[in-house]
């Protein structure tokens, strides 16, 4: 009895993190608008006004907000990527013996790794790997933890590993936190969609979207993406900041055309009638082909403990080609991680979610989808415009030999 009312409860929290996350691949979702209805939240945008001079007056209009959290987090240097490189391309020359030698000499197998999952279905791969025994098959002691936010986790030192959304991260790592990228876990994850009777069918100049989260954050960032590949520019639309539990409220109400948020949220809106997407990561040309989401590990980590990194990637690499591998796979993660309380909802559409994604991308996969971002991220100013482009992409990806996953 006791088992089934700590389940019931894990599932109910798991609920709880899954709005405040956006459902989404990423737990980096504002908390600014809570106290403020819709309506409230799509006027305070500056209509009519240059955002220059908006903000000048209001520095607390919602689209002049912007993604400040990693402003706080300390900067410790950044590993020599060099180093990395070239220690990992070492391993794929050493025996099995050889490997398991040098990781009992790490410190990272001296200890329980802190392997963080968000409650949301996007980063399946990483319960998945503890449910079903990749990560102990690695000889890894692991423990799935939820922290609020973890880009400040993992630059503290407070978790090991996690999966996030390249168009998060970026900003963060050009503002001082190392974080290294071994692999890209899926494609998809983000749509634009209007209500279900609307005329749009396209982004057009002049109209109001809404995203999830903070201007500057993660989906506005992927709407920034969209309209750019369409040919248009930032100021062109009146971006507004919603969170998960009020955008669609937003959209019903007409206070925003437009809204952009995790496909998890949309597929379950066009489920239920309510919407249609205009855009998609998941199923346009120009996206559905593209890493949407890495495991980031600390730099100094990775430095430190590179047959540990190996492992824990290769773990997760394992359990997401099982996801990938079959429709019978995909129901019994759904219901695994239902069990384990890991998410809630049904599992059948959950299932449906997972097999939107396409699981177990590899290193080509990852160095394309990150060079694209970040040459358009510098060209929407959303990296510094005087950045070294290929120095920062060399900066985060960390290469290997993609047999030594396969093992």
């Amino acid at each position: 009895m006791r088992k089934e009312l700590l389940k019931k409860l894990l599932a109910g929290l798991m609920t709880v993190v899954l709005v405040l996350t956006a459902a989404g691949c990423t737990s980096q979702v504002s908390k600014d608008t809570d106290s403020k209805d819709a309506g409230e939240e799509a006027s305070d945008c500056c209509e009519g006004k240059e955002k220059d001079d908006c903000c000048e007056e209001s520095s607390e209009s919602l689209c002049c907000k912007e993604d400040k959290s990693t402003g706080e987090i300390e900067n410790k240097g950044t590993a020599d990527t060099d180093n990395i490189n070239t220690e990992f391309a070492a391993l794929a020359s050493l025996s099995q013996e050889e490997l398991e030698k040098k990781f009992a000499d790490e410190e990272g197998a001296k200890r329980k790794l802190h392997i963080s999952y968000d409650g949301s279905l996007c980063p399946a791969p990483i319960p998945i790997a503890q449910l079903k025994g990749f990560f102990e098959a690695e000889g890894l002691d692991t423990e799935i933890v939820l922290v609020e936010n973890q880009r400040d986790a993992l630059a503290s030192g407070k978790i090991d590993t996690a999966l996030g959304m390249l168009t998060d991260w970026l900003p963060s790592i050009q503002n001082g936190v190392d974080l290294r990228f071994p692999l890209a876990l899926h494609t998809g994850c983000t749509s634009a969609a209007v209500l279900k009777d609307s005329s749009i069918t396209k982004f057009e100049k002049g109209q109001k979207v809404g995203v999830v989260g903070p201007i500057g954050g993660v989906f506005h960032n992927i709407a920034l993406r969209f309209i750019a590949h369409d040919g248009f520019k930032t100021d062109d639309f009146q971006w507004v900041s919603l969170d998960a539990g009020t955008i669609l409220k937003a959209l019903q109400e007409g206070q925003v055309d437009v809204i952009v948020a995790p496909d998890q949220m949309i597929l379950q809106w066009e489920d239920d009638g309510l919407v249609k997407e205009i855009r998609s990561q998941t199923f346009d040309d120009d996206f559905k082909d593209e890493a949407c989401c890495a495991i980031g590990f600390p730099g100094e980590f990775v430095e430190e403990n590179p047959v540990t990194v190996l492992k824990v990637t290769r773990a997760i690499y394992n359990a997401a080609l099982w996801i990938q591998e079959s429709e019978a796979n995909r129901k019994e993660a759904a219901e695994l991680l239902n069990d384990a309380g890991y998410v809630s909802g049904d599992p059948d559409f959950n299932a449906r979610v997972l097999g939107n994604l396409r699981y177990g991308l590899d290193n080509n996969d990852l160095e394309t989808s990150l060079s694209h971002i970040v040459d358009e991220f510098v060209d929407l100013e959303i990296l510094n415009k005087d950045t070294d482009k290929e120095a920062f992409k060399k900066q985060i990806l960390i290469k290997y030999d993609l047999d030594l996953l396969k093992e």
